[in-house]
């Protein structure tokens, strides 16, 4: 995950983790999905995030929904 969206791809006066998501691992495994690939070991160090994971699934077409049922950015 780091090699996708960690923290050393930010400067440092930009790194707020609040606001930093982990779409880009959703796209890398999307990427490596078209390939043919069967099975996807995903290691969570030096992420960068905080977004439990909701931007890789975003990226791979998740919908997340608010209780007023309106798609979650």
């Amino acid at each position: 995950m780091a090699s996708a969206v960690g923290s050393r791809f930010v400067p440092h006066e930009s790194r707020d983790p609040l606001s930093t998501t982990t779409f880009g691992e959703g796209e890398q495994i999307e990427a490596t999905l078209d390939l043919g690939t069967e099975q996807i070991l995903v290691g969570c160090g030096d992420s960068g995030t905080h977004d439990g994971g909701v931007g890789m699934l975003q990226a791979l077409g998740i919908i997340f929904l608010d209780a007023a049922n309106k798609e979650l950015s």
